[in-house]
């Protein structure tokens, strides 16, 4: 996989789209697994860009955490999984 800043935090809005989609009304708190790896590609300030587009899209609290190995696919059986954002929306 080979990504930029950027692109890493384009797909944080599609995880957490993806999340809020499958609630039927507004979140009460999102979950956020990150991969560690995402971190280094997006430094410091992308964390905090990252933690921002969650909560201005949920409209909710949000708690996560740094990871190694989260896989959540929702289709297929294989893929890449590296730099990857999982989230769950509770509703």
């Amino acid at each position: 996989m080979t990504g930029c800043a950027d692109s890493v935090l384009d797909a944080t809005d599609i995880a957490c789209a993806s999340a809020l989609e499958q609630l039927h009304g507004s979140p009460i708190a999102v979950l956020a697994f990150d991969c560690v790896a995402r971190r280094g590609v997006i430094g410091d300030l992308g964390i905090h860009a990252e933690v921002d587009r969650i909560a201005d899209r949920a409209g909710a609290p949000i708690a996560g955490f740094y990871t190694y190995g989260e896989f959540a696919r929702t289709q297929g059986a294989s893929g890449f999984h590296n730099q990857t954002l999982v989230t769950l929306a509770i509703g």
